[in-house]
């Protein structure tokens, strides 16, 4: 998780065993090489603020690649 002095945040996890796409190009990966990537990656981005008061902070998600 990646926080930004300015107020933004990103947290990516991908699975550290990710296959790789035969054609060395994502944008024609076969149907097993897409699912692999989309159960086994997520992201999301957006902004944070901290409350120093109690020791939190609090993230908005404006983007993610699980958009439920």
């Amino acid at each position: 998780m990646i926080f930004e002095p300015n107020g933004y945040h990103a947290l990516i996890i991908t699975r550290s065993d990710m296959p790789k796409f035969a054609s060395g190009n994502r944008a024609s990966g076969t149907a097993d090489e897409n699912k692999s990537v989309v159960l086994g990656t997520v992201v999301y981005f957006g902004t944070y603020q901290v409350n120093e008061a109690d020791g939190t902070y609090t993230v908005q998600v404006d983007g993610t690649t699980f958009p439920n």
